[in-house]
């Protein structure tokens, strides 16, 4: 008698449950599914925003890019520039040096002194002269050096030459430095 049920609606009880538990399994499926869905929307709509923030950084990056390359052009002619106007102020300072140091020379040479070769190049100034004596030679090196702008002189040489027409005469060498940049606008108005 195990097998008769005596109860029917144990059966229908059992029934509704099984009836019950498909339905909420399918509404938790299709509730998952939905929260899937929407959960991968809203993965993608984030994906599509990076992806919309990355395109104008790499717009901004470029026109940056531009700008950098056009501000390395600008500092490049600024660079040649400063060089063109370095060169220019050079040249104007070293203009008058030449004019000035000649006029300074005849000041600065004590009489008794005799200049055979005068030869000016790359700012050293080389002298070849005769003098009557030595301390003459000593005279004119001091004259030099009262000069700022001209450097110390340094001698090379002094040697006797034979008596002519009665008056000894020595040769001697002698070469001094000139710095323009101590050569100051009151200087070179003289």
């Amino acid at each position: 008698m195990s097998s008769i049920n005596l109860l029917p609606w144990r059966e229908q009880a059992k029934q509704r449950k099984k009836t019950q538990f498909w339905i909420l399994m399918g509404v938790s499926a299709a509730l998952t599914l939905l929260a899937t869905v929407g959960v991968q929307m809203y993965f993608s709509s984030l994906q599509d925003v990076q992806k919309q923030r990355n395109q104008f950084l790499r717009t901004e990056i470029a026109a940056l890019d531009v700008k950098l390359g056009e501000i390395r052009k600008i500092n490049e002619r600024k660079k040649s520039l400063r060089l063109r106007i370095d060169l220019i102020q050079e040249l104007q300072r070293s203009r008058h040096s030449l004019t000035r140091m000649m006029n300074t020379m005849p000041e600065a040479t004590p009489a008794g002194i005799y200049f055979d070769t005068f030869s000016y190049d790359s700012k050293v100034v080389k002298i070849d002269g005769k003098s009557e004596s030595n301390p003459r030679v000593s005279s004119l090196m001091r004259n030099i050096e009262s000069y700022p702008w001209l450097g110390t002189p340094q001698i090379s040489s002094i040697v006797a030459l034979n008596a002519q027409s009665g008056i000894d005469l020595s040769r001697f060498q002698l070469s001094f430095n000139v710095d323009e940049s101590k050569l100051k606008v009151e200087d070179i108005a003289k």
